[in-house]
């Protein structure tokens, strides 16, 4: 006899990926009725977690699923901004350009 179609909850749940440090990178165990935007910026704000690595927000009525990892991150105020953007191509460009000044020199 086939399962009846159950009906995806129209909310978002937050799922987060944190490294435990010796224990490991894993998901984050948690209550369906914790994994709500503001309860998972609270946790994220107390230190509930290692280092958070990933923050992923679905909703599965609608077929979404965002990396909102910076953006909660910010909102929890643990966010480290970088001190210059980084383009490691650019600085490949620059460290060669470089030696080769170097060394007409």
């Amino acid at each position: 006899m086939p399962r009846p179609q159950r009906a995806a909850r129209d909310v978002f749940t937050y799922f987060v990926l944190a490294d435990f440090g010796k224990a490991g990178i894993a998901w984050v165990e948690r209550s369906v009725n914790d994994a709500d935007r503001k309860t998972t910026v609270a946790d994220i704000t107390s230190g509930q977690w290692g280092d958070v690595m990933t923050i992923l927000e679905c909703n599965p009525a609608e077929n979404i699923c965002n990396d909102v990892t910076e953006e909660l991150l910010r909102e929890a105020g643990v966010w480290d901004e970088p001190s210059e953007p980084i383009d490691r191509q650019a600085a490949r460009f620059d460290h060669a350009r470089d030696l080769r000044k170097h060394e007409a020199a």
